[in-house]
């Protein structure tokens, strides 16, 4: 019995190395021609492994995470038949399966858990493999450079914000970890150096999209972690918060490696509150987003086909082909309000139960709070086709169904005990 739980655990831990490489590779090999076959290796080697674990017996169940994704896939390739281009269509439903596949074998594995720490804690992982191997590819020279000259990073191996976003997503979990669970000193302090480095990077991809993110998430993690029992405590200890990070942010200003991002911010403010000087990325998106909700009232039910936003921008207003930026947007052009329904309730059905069984185990606390950021950060980003999002719902989903268990759990212990006692 020794040897085989022995064997397990070897197992178990070859198959979270195996996941973390997989997830940091959605975004190191982002514009490798091989990615698909590089995903489509590691996830066979991750069920070989799993067969391996469970003696050639694996359990596929269809769950709500499964049947939801299907939907909506059903639906991308139903919207080739009214379409501009049936390929583009059918090619964005085909991608989506792919990845429901990939994300599929993992699934099988980590829902068997009692926790999500584990996955989080390679989320962790993988945002710093990023930090690592950016500054190998990009040098610590340029780097410096970059944020000397107050520019940006140039895409080199992936899109510099998709770069910056893992690794927000890397430090906010790390603050999370270090707020609600126990970390070694060697662990804290390893992390805590790659999340120095992980904001240099950052601030050298000028990624607005990132820092907001980090503030976001770091804000309501603390603001969670310190809530008292008392409303006004709680405002009072909301308010110190909010001070000492408006302090940290201010400061930034003072910091010469930070001029380029903040300027870049300023110009976000700007378009937000009709206040300063536009700068162009923010003013060509709200264009995009003014183009896409008139394309919208033109055909609001089932919209041009998924996939095929860029005919759409190019028959408004001439040039290349190009998205909306704005996944809202994107969704609503392309698949009208059935699209856009059909993705969302995606995320609408993990959220409701997060929001339900919270109390069960502190993870829940971080779902919520990464589901809260991702969805505001859809405002900025066409995410409905991409890798990394569905790894994202795949850990709401199986968080949500560990807390349901939890709450099974509870209540059978609560019988069994009035039970007993009558």
């Amino acid at each position: 019995m020794e040897h085989i739980k022995n064997k397990k655990t070897k197992i178990d831990y070859l198959i979270h190395v195996c996941t973390a490489i997989m997830v940091s590779s959605f975004i190191i090999f982002d514009m490798d021609y091989r990615v698909s076959y590089i995903l489509f290796g590691m996830t066979m080697v991750i069920f070989g492994l799993l067969s391996l674990r469970n003696n050639l017996k694996i359990m596929v169940k269809i769950d709500s995470f499964h049947k939801h994704i299907l939907l909506f896939i059903l639906f991308a390739a139903c919207s080739s038949i009214w379409s501009y281009n049936p390929y583009l269509a059918l090619g964005k439903a085909l991608t989506i399966m792919e990845i429901l596949i990939c994300m599929s074998v993992i699934y099988i594995y980590y829902s068997s858990y009692n926790s999500v720490s584990d996955l989080y804690t390679i989320l962790m992982i993988s945002g710093f493999i990023v930090v690592i191997y950016s500054v190998y590819k990009y040098g610590i020279a340029n780097i410096l450079l970059v944020l000397s000259l107050g520019d940006r990073l140039e895409d080199i191996f992936s899109n510099v914000n998709s770069i910056a976003m893992i690794i927000s997503v890397a430090i906010i979990t790390f603050i999370y970890k270090v707020l609600f669970e126990k970390m070694g000193i060697f662990s804290t302090g390893l992390c805590s150096c790659l999340s120095i480095i992980g904001i240099v990077v950052i601030a050298a991809t000028g990624s607005r999209k990132a820092l907001v993110m980090l503030v976001l998430g770091g804000f309501l993690l603390f603001a969670v972690r310190f809530k008292s029992k008392s409303f006004l405590i709680t405002i009072l200890k909301v308010f110190i918060i909010i001070g000492i990070m408006y302090l940290i942010l201010s400061q930034l200003r003072n910091v010469e490696m930070f001029k380029g991002i903040v300027d870049r911010m300023d110009g976000l403010v700007a378009m937000v509150t009709g206040k300063g000087v536009v700068d162009a990325s923010a003013s060509t998106r709200e264009q995009f987003i003014t183009i896409g909700i008139e394309q919208f009232k033109k055909n609001p039910i089932l919209g041009y086909g998924m996939g095929n936003s860029g005919k759409v921008l190019v028959n408004a207003i001439g040039g290349k082909e190009t998205y909306f930026h704005n996944n809202y947007v994107e969704l609503l052009v392309c698949g009208g309000l059935v699209g856009t329904i059909i993705y969302y309730m995606i995320w609408l059905k993990p959220i409701k139960e997060l929001l339900k069984y919270r109390k069960y185990e502190t993870t829940a606390i971080l779902s919520i709070i990464m589901a809260a950021i991702l969805l505001v950060m859809d405002y900025g980003l066409v995410t409905y086709f991409d890798k990394l999002n569905y790894f994202y719902i795949m850990i709401m989903y199986i968080c949500a169904k560990n807390l349901r268990r939890k709450q099974d759990e509870s209540k059978e212990g609560l019988q069994k005990y009035f039970k007993n006692d009558l």
